[in-house]
């Protein structure tokens, strides 16, 4: 299970969601993938970070979405806080910062706060290739690149065996089109 915590990722979701049409079409899932790899730079990380918490958009980090963040991720990591836990962090945090406008913390305080403990954004950074080659060999796929099957069938063919690229020797067939992915995984009650 990628989140335990529905308001994590239903943030999270949001944020990525530009269009506001409740799924994530292939251009927003690149922009995630990006934005949490780890060739993002530390800018991105740090305006997404604040993203998730301004959940209600409007450029600054309320006392109360402050709050529910940090429970979010508390749950998230099955940490128990009690609300008067949470409440502790969440003074501390607005006394750490002293935001110009009490209780609202700006992108600038946030971005001030984040350089003095930079391993806030860590959580915010996947290894994509680990995260694709742990899923390939779990589920058998061979993703090898277009020179390495091209490589193995020209091996084959000199050495007298099946010729076909690992690719097709698995089943994997390239779809024809993205229309036809989208078809396919709707129809097979599968996400992309």
């Amino acid at each position: 299970m990628l989140f335990r915590d529905s308001v994590l990722l239903d943030r999270i979701f949001r944020v990525f969601d530009t269009n506001h049409d409740e799924m994530i079409n292939f251009s927003e899932f690149i922009s995630c993938l990006s934005a949490l790899s780890n060739k993002a730079t530390p800018e991105e990380k740090l305006r997404l970070s604040f993203n998730i918490y301004d959940t209600d958009d409007d450029g600054l980090i309320s006392k109360e979405e402050l709050a529910t963040m940090v429970a979010a991720t508390m749950r998230e990591h099955e940490i128990v806080m009690s609300s008067d836990d949470i409440e502790k962090v969440v003074r501390g945090t607005l006394n750490e910062i002293q935001p110009s406008r009490e209780n609202y913390i700006s992108f600038e305080e946030y971005k001030s706060l984040v350089a003095k403990k930079p391993q806030t954004l860590s959580i915010l950074t996947l290894n994509i290739s680990s995260i694709i080659s742990e899923y390939t060999e779990a589920h058998g796929i061979s993703l090898a690149t277009p020179r390495e099957g091209a490589e193995a069938a020209m091996g084959a063919k000199a050495s007298g065996t099946n010729s076909a690229p690992s690719s097709a020797r698995s089943g994997y067939k390239e779809p024809s089109s993205s229309r036809s992915v989208r078809k396919s995984s709707r129809a097979e009650g599968k996400g992309l």
